[in-house]
């Protein structure tokens, strides 16, 4: 009895430091088994990680990471489409971008730090595989399909989270090339399946569930990337599953069966197996748009031309010469802040997967804010040939997209994703949080020092951002 009341107490006390330190981080850390019971701090660091970012001014969402020690931070574009996490090196020189926001990952600098060598088990890169430099190095390289390209070393080091370092393996960049080098992030979150990919190694370590999940916002961007099974009760989100499918050519991608499309109230008149052809279905974070095979683009295309002339919008150039994108004009000049105004001059689109989930999005799943004209907005789904199906960022804005490897299936919800980042985005110095204020930061009555948070950029993307090599 007195062991059991011991106990008790323990958890008591333990709980009562986690509500604190949760209070005091602004962040939730989900600690509570599914079936109510406690969960060991040590054991699942289940988190959400607040997004930054948009379609609109980067083509990408992105978080920060924290690696080495001392920990610094890095911006990283969440890509379910990569295999392998990377940063510049502080090696890179003039082989990496000047644009990035942060600066370069230095190995010296960090006291747990380690190159990986060739002969080390922790020489894994999926696919293509790593390499070997002269001095016995492991090496990696990825290239992507707009002909950027990352090469580097991997390195080990530590992953800072809440309550304590996790070691990671990462690639540290050695040189940048295309969009890579010109892009504002640092590098790449990999979160492909794969063995060297950031999930993988967290969930394999007993860091995390299994399970992650990405929400992005709509067109003013942000979101949140939930690692582990975070509880979802609190958001009001209810999740519809689809499988996950096998693939033997394509291992590390997410892939699923998508059976029809749907504009407004009509099916396009394409067989399902189009959408098994190439490389199939697949779900792709870190490409920025949607793309299609040929004869679905087209029927796509059509269907939503015929609805929005006979709705009152004339057809327009595109913000971007080297592009031949399809836009309309004429279209409210709010509709991006007040999304119904849009439904009334552009169609609805639906995706019906397996397992009878559909998917009903509005027109800021597919269209795109013209950059050049008021009132204007342009298809950000493109066509493909006989590729595959690429479901890119923007078909999931506002929506949640968990992707639980446990039971190999994809859920997806609506959601309001932006402020689901806002409630876990930290406060910068002089501001807090505020009750009935939507979680927003605000200056602090007694604080007098000025502070204004570094420009973002105008870096922006071009309308055709960058695709991962599949």
């Amino acid at each position: 009895m007195a062991r059991a009341s011991l106990q008790l107490l323990l958890g008591l006390v333990l709980l009562s430091i986690v509500r604190w330190t949760q209070a005091k981080q602004g962040q939730v850390l989900a600690l509570r088994r599914r079936d109510g019971g406690l969960i060991a701090r040590g054991l699942l660091r289940n988190a959400t990680l607040p997004l930054h970012g948009a379609v609109k001014d980067y083509g990408y969402f992105y978080a920060t990471l924290h690696l080495g020690t001392p920990a610094k931070q890095f911006a990283v574009i969440v890509d379910t489409g990569s295999t392998i996490t990377y940063v510049p090196c502080a090696s890179c020189g003039r082989n990496c971008g000047p644009h990035h926001k942060d600066a370069a990952f230095d190995p010296e600098a960090s006291s747990t730090s380690a190159r990986i060598p060739c002969s080390s088990d922790k020489c894994a890169c999926g696919r293509p595989p790593c390499g070997c430099s002269d001095t016995q190095l492991c090496t990696y390289q990825r290239t992507y399909a707009e002909q950027s390209s990352s090469s580097g070393l991997l390195m080990g080091d530590q992953l800072q989270l809440r309550d304590g370092g996790v070691e990671v393996v990462f690639g540290c960049e050695t040189k940048e090339t295309g969009e890579i080098f010109n892009q504002e992030a640092d590098g790449i979150l990999g979160l492909g399946n794969s063995e060297v990919s950031m999930v993988n190694q967290l969930a394999g370590r007993g860091v995390i569930d299994n399970v992650f999940s990405l929400c992005f916002g709509s067109v003013e961007g942000d979101g949140a990337l939930m690692l582990g099974d975070v509880d979802l009760s609190e958001q009001d989100i209810e999740l519809r599953y689809t499988a996950l499918l096998s693939s033997v050519a394509h291992p590390h991608y997410y892939s699923i069966r998508l059976e029809s499309l749907w504009v407004g109230d009509v099916e396009l008149a394409v067989r399902p197996e189009r959408y098994e052809e190439g490389y199939g279905t697949v779900l792709d974070s870190g490409t920025t748009f949607t793309y299609l095979p040929t004869d679905a683009f087209q029927s796509f295309k059509e269907s939503v031309t015929a609805f929005a002339l006979e709705h009152g919008l004339k057809s327009v150039k595109g913000p971007d010469p080297k592009f031949h994108d399809i836009c309309f004009g004429g279209a409210p000049a709010m509709g991006h802040q007040e999304p119904e105004l849009l439904d009334a001059v552009f169609p609805s689109f639906e995706l019906r997967f397996a397992d009878d989930v559909r998917l009903k999005t509005g027109p800021l799943n597919y269209l795109f804010m013209h950059t050049g004209e008021s009132g204007a907005y342009c298809l950000g789904v493109f066509d493909n040939g006989a590729s595959g199906t690429l479901l890119g960022g923007i078909s999931f804005r506002n929506i949640l997209v968990q992707y639980d490897r446990r039971n190999r299936r994809v859920g997806f919800g609506m959601a309001s994703c932006q402020e689901i980042g806002l409630r876990h985005a930290a406060c910068p110095p002089g501001f807090s949080r505020e009750e009935g204020t939507g979680h927003r930061c605000h200056r602090l009555r007694a604080a007098h020092s000025h502070h204004s948070s570094p420009a973002l950029g105008a870096a922006l993307k071009s309308a055709h951002a960058r695709r991962a090599t599949l």
